[in-house]
Formats: structure tokens, C-alpha cells, sequence
């Protein structure tokens, strides 16, 4: 259980291009991930340009027509991305008043009958049609890529932070 916290910790990603301040950030992740929980992470690798650029896009994609959010409806993917309209998902029995849409990094899938179900999470996207919101998918796999690259460069950072090899990890990215 986390201890009490009076604010979200706030870590500054560009200590760890410091060798001399990289424990610095270190003890912090550490902190923060078995105090807290969570963690806002600045001055990462994603340009804001790039954040921009998706965030610009975020109420047209909501403002779609219903009828081009449900040919891309969730059920329709067994990768478990698409569009889920408001009131459809549950929380605890009770119901979520949320509309969300679930895009991931570009994947084929490598599930087989007999594999792992695990892999059956990895597969396409089910994107918006391009004419309706020209360059969203772009935009939105640029943005992935970014995360993603972060992403692989935190998990290092996290096995730094609970005393363990850096690529530790490593086996769990092969899928990647």
C-alpha cells in the first residue's frame, strides 16, 4: 500500500543524460513508484511538436459522425482496439460514462490457434477513415513511435530503480 503523499511527484527525465545526477532521478523513480504509485515524467523524449500535433486532432476524432465511430466499434477487433461509446464499459459493476478510442502501436498479429492468448492483444488497429480526418493515423502512429521508444528506455530504468540489471527486461521486449 502507498504511503500518504502530498502531491504527485514530478520527475525530470533529463537527469539521467547527467551521469553525475542520473542516481539523483534514480531514487526519485524509486520513490515515487513505492510511495506514490505514479509519476508525471518532463522534459521525456516525446517532442511537443508531436504532442501537439495529436492533441489538435483529439476533438475532431470525438466529433466524428456515430456512424464512422461504430464501424471501427470495439467487439469488432479481437486485439481489443477501436471505439467504445459512451455508458459501455463497466467499472466495478457499475457503469463508466465514458467514449473512448483504443489505438496501439502498429503490430500484426502473431497469435495461432495453440499460442499464448496473450498475443492475441497484438494485432491492428482499427482506424477512422482517412477522409473523414485526414493524417489523424499519421499522427497518431508518429505519436506511438515516440512513446513506445520512451517507454523502452524507462523499463531500464525502472529495473535500475528496484536494484536490478538494466536489461532485465530484455526478455520481455523480444516481442516487440
Amino acid at each position: 500500500m502507498a504511503a500518504n503523499f502530498s502531491s504527485i511527484p514530478i520527475l525530470d527525465f533529463a537527469l539521467i543524460d547527467d551521469q553525475a545526477r542520473k542516481p539523483e532521478f534514480i531514487d526519485q523513480l524509486r520513490h515515487a513508484l513505492i510511495n506514490v504509485g505514479f509519476l508525471y515524467l518532463k522534459n521525456h523524449t516525446v517532442p511537443q511538436q508531436v504532442i501537439d500535433d495529436l492533441t489538435g486532432y483529439i476533438p475532431r476524432l470525438f466529433d466524428l459522425p456515430q456512424e464512422a465511430k461504430n464501424k471501427i466499434f470495439m467487439a469488432n477487433s479481437p486485439h481489443f482496439l477501436g471505439y467504445s461509446k459512451l455508458g459501455a464499459e463497466f467499472t466495478k459493476g457499475k457503469t463508466d460514462f465514458r467514449e473512448q478510442f483504443d489505438f496501439a502501436t502498429p503490430h500484426e498479429t502473431k497469435w495461432k490457434p495453440g499460442a499464448p492468448k496473450y498475443l492475441r492483444l497484438w494485432g491492428p488497429s482499427q482506424w477512422p477513415d482517412e477522409e473523414l480526418i485526414p493524417g489523424f493515423r499519421y499522427t497518431m502512429e508518429t505519436y506511438l513511435a515516440y512513446v513506445q521508444q520512451l517507454s523502452y528506455h524507462f523499463i531500464s530504468l525502472l529495473a535500475e530503480a528496484f536494484g536490478l540489471p538494466p536489461d532485465c527486461a530484455q526478455e520481455i521486449l523480444r516481442f516487440r
